[in-house]
């Protein structure tokens, strides 16, 4: 059983073996570790990118709303971006937006 405190993780998991010599409850925490590490590793393996699946759900959250704009080029480093609402003018080089005025 994980939870998102490690030492909670490890207590749950020790409950049951208390009683045991103590070269037994370090074999067991041993292998509870090799397995958890393990099972993170197959994990991080699967995941289609670097990042965490709560981090790409954030990156696509915040991609949406963009997809909805147009952009149109004004010049190398300045663009207007219209969406339905709002309309901005984006210098790339100066790092600014009217948006954020």
């Amino acid at each position: 059983m994980m939870t998102t405190n490690i030492a909670e993780s490890i207590n749950s998991c020790l409950l049951a073996i208390r009683k045991l010599p103590i070269t037994s409850i370090a074999e067991f925490i041993q292998d509870l570790l090799q397995r958890w590490f393990h099972d993170r590793q197959i994990n991080a393996r699967e995941m289609p990118t670097f990042l965490t699946h709560d981090a790409n759900a954030h990156i696509k959250q915040k991609i949406l709303p963009s997809q909805r704009c147009e952009i149109h080029p004004i010049d190398f480093h300045r663009f207007k971006v219209d969406d339905k609402w709002n309309e901005a003018i984006v210098d790339l080089e100066q790092r600014s937006s009217s948006c954020r005025e």
